[in-house]
């Protein structure tokens, strides 16, 4: 299998975060009658192991790589990036990885009765 780089991608590159996908592997639209998503994946292992339970029969197709900054910047209208499939941008599906969610079940567990920070809420004291 072919792992094929975008040219602005350096694995060595520190802050970069690689996104792995494939243009063939489609998942169900967000809405009805909407175009179907492409995931992406953090892990390029959980990319192939949903490619295998998905299409157990099929050839797996080359796998792409993308910077999240670089697709979030073009998501909101910052610069085009002529590597970065355009079916990624309006139909990204951030998949997280195996060990990401089994974090967040655990900081969920701990946390017990006290109530969850809600991001985005501020209270305001006024004062003299």
């Amino acid at each position: 299998m072919e792992l094929t780089h975008s040219p602005y991608l350096n694995d060595t590159e520190q802050g970069r975060v690689p996104l792995f996908y494939m243009s063939e592997f489609e998942i169900a639209a967000e809405v009805e009658g909407g175009e179907k998503r492409i995931p992406v994946f953090f892990d390029k292992v959980d990319l192939l192991r949903e490619w295998g339970k998905k299409y157990p029969d099929n050839t797996i197709p080359a796998v792409k790589v993308v910077d999240l900054i670089d697709t979030f910047s073009a998501m909101t209208g910052g610069a085009t990036l002529s590597s970065i499939d355009d079916k990624i941008v309006k139909n990204l599906y951030v998949v997280p990885s195996l060990e990401s969610r089994k974090k967040a079940v655990e900081c969920e567990n701990s946390r017990g009765d006290i109530p969850a920070y809600k991001l985005g809420e501020m209270i305001a004291v006024g004062g003299k």
